[in-house]
């Protein structure tokens, strides 16, 4: 999507299916983007099960010494 900056996407605890998939997303500067339309984005472009349950939008990601995306 052009609005995004950087995301990632993450597996965290849940009640029912032990776990759920969540994407945190950066919005790059001047760009508006709501969950409806990366829930939307994803569904068009990927298999039912690699949708996220969980859109969360962040300031930053956290970023390891070597410049890569942290995912735990």
């Amino acid at each position: 999507m052009p609005e995004v900056m950087n995301a990632r996407v993450i597996g965290v605890p849940h009640e029912i299916f032990g776990q759920a998939i969540k994407a945190e997303i950066v919005v790059k500067d001047g760009q508006t983007l709501v969950e409806r339309q990366v829930l939307a984005h994803c569904r068009k472009h990927l298999e039912d099960l690699m949708v996220p349950q969980i859109v969360e939008f962040v300031r930053e990601l956290p970023i390891s010494a070597s410049g890569k995306i942290k995912r735990k």
